[in-house]
């Protein structure tokens, strides 16, 4: 998706539940961790554009 330098664009970002798992070393089995997760994006680690809080 593109969008023009000042446009806003909407889109849709499927995360699969695995997403949302950590490993658990008490049970060595992915545990699903439900609670907020922020979503960021941007050209790097440093460079975060946009961003936006999900509950999982």
């Amino acid at each position: 998706m593109e969008a023009a330098p000042g446009a806003t664009v909407e889109t849709t970002v499927e995360l699969p539940r695995r997403a949302f798992e950590t490993w658990d070393g008490t049970t060595d089995s992915w545990t699903y961790r439900k609670g907020p997760y922020e979503l960021a994006a941007g050209r790097s680690i440093a460079d975060r554009r946009v961003s936006t809080t999900i509950e999982a």
